[in-house]
């Protein structure tokens, strides 16, 4: 019996040391896991923050991407005017250029009237001249028959003061006509300078109304570019909110489980305070199995001396057992 009460205290002893080392690991794995929920919940915090930044940093860009477009929209208006101020200008010039083609017109066929009143001047010219020769040839005429020819004379100088009159005038409406031509000619420069310039001032609106289709066309192609951003910032906004969430989630999780380690951790505390009074309980039990050992080996040896021996110890030693295994049963 003395045997069997030290062979179970060694067990228990055995047992009581393995289940507190297994405590042990526990223990320490259950602080690992606690340290790790708790670096969770500090990344989870600052994942939490990251989400925020990200998400006034959406709101700035959603407000840019707002401001752009109002911009854009300004600038499309203003390109519409533009084009239409364009579209007048043109018309404005093409009435120009009609009017200046009239002008040019007009002028050459003035042209064509001066020239054809220089042709006239020429003929009177030539007949003032044959006039005056004729005046002449009648004044010989007339000094050749004496007082017979006197009236004769008299008209003869009548047509050749007329001849001269007209020799004159004819000169005049020359030098007038010159100087007409001069500044018909002048005039059709300036027409023909105008309309190179309204040719030029034509490509010029050209050029513009070209430019203005093209920021039209960029416009709308920057309005489609800012709806794409304004499409992916909407979703970036939704994934910020949802990985907010699930964050949120995931620190209540965490939080939760930290509660459920101290929980944890307190009831490894209690098993191991158990587990110390049970290695306890192991030691007196190999200590009375060998007082027990000693006893009985003390009764094998001599029966008068084993007669003798204190019942007071041996008492004592069973009185320790039964306080050591109702010990035991309370652990």
């Amino acid at each position: 019996m003395s045997e069997g009460v030290a062979v179970a205290g060694e067990r228990v002893g055995s047992t009581t040391e393995e289940v507190t080392n297994s405590i042990e690991e526990i223990e320490s794995s259950t602080t690992e896991l606690a340290t790790g929920v708790d670096g969770l919940a500090d990344q989870s915090e600052e994942v939490t923050e990251t989400v925020a930044d990200l998400s006034a940093s959406i709101e700035e860009i959603t407000a840019s991407t707002e401001t752009i477009r109002r911009q854009s929209d300004e600038t499309t208006s203003i390109a519409a005017e533009g084009e239409a101020e364009v579209d007048r200008a043109l018309t404005r010039i093409r009435t120009a250029t009609e009017s200046s083609a009239s002008a040019a017109d007009e002028m050459d066929q003035l042209e064509t009237r001066i020239a054809r009143v220089e042709e006239i001047l020429d003929v009177i010219a030539g007949i003032a001249d044959q006039t005056n020769l004729l005046a002449l040839n009648a004044n010989i005429e007339a000094a050749r028959a004496g007082d017979a020819g006197e009236g004769f004379a008299v008209v003869a100088n009548e047509v050749k003061t007329l001849a001269t009159d007209s020799q004159a005038s004819a000169d005049e409406i020359t030098s007038i006509i010159e100087d007409l031509r001069d500044q018909t000619n002048r005039v059709t420069d300036r027409i023909r300078q105008a309309n190179d310039e309204i040719r030029d001032g034509t490509t010029a609106v050209a050029d513009a109304a070209t430019t203005l289709d093209t920021v039209r066309e960029t416009v709308d192609a920057t309005d489609d570019g800012l709806e794409e951003i304004a499409e992916a910032v909407s979703r970036q906004a939704d994934n910020a909110q949802a990985v907010s969430t699930l964050v949120d989630d995931v620190s209540t999780t965490a939080n939760q489980m930290s509660a459920s380690l101290q929980q944890v951790a307190a009831g490894v505390d209690e098993q191991t305070t158990a587990m110390d009074a049970v290695a306890q309980v192991a030691v007196g039990l190999g200590d009375d199995g060998e007082l027990l050992h000693e006893l009985v080996d003390a009764f094998k040896v001599d029966d008068d001396e084993s007669a003798a021996l204190d019942e007071v110890d041996l008492d004592a030693a069973e009185t320790n057992i039964e306080a050591e295994s109702e010990l035991l049963e309370e652990v």
